[in-house]
C-alpha cells in the first residue's frame, strides 16, 4: 500500500518484532536482545489486579469499537 510503513518480515529485519517487543530499537542485535532478556529476570514482576467479570463486561449501547487501539 503506498504511504505505509515498511514491513520487519523480510530478510534483513529478522529480529525487529523481537527487538520491539522489549522495547529495543529495530536493528539491536542478538547479544543486545539477550542481554535484555537476561536482565529482566532479575526485576520484579507485575503484580495481577484482580477485577469482576461483571466491571469488564459490556452490553449492548456501552460497547464502542472505536474505543480499540488499532495502531
Amino acid at each position: 500500500m503506498l504511504g505505509a510503513p515498511g514491513g520487519l518480515s523480510g530478510p534483513g529485519h529478522r529480529l525487529a518484532r523481537i527487538a520491539l517487543a522489549l522495547g529495543l530499537p529495530a536493528d539491536a542485535t542478538g547479544p543486545d536482545i539477550m542481554e535484555t532478556i537476561v536482565a529482566a529476570r532479575d526485576k520484579p514482576g507485575i503484580p495481577p489486579k484482580m477485577v469482576s467479570a461483571q466491571d469488564a463486561l459490556l452490553l449492548a449501547d456501552d460497547i464502542d469499537l472505536l474505543a480499540f487501539p488499532t495502531r
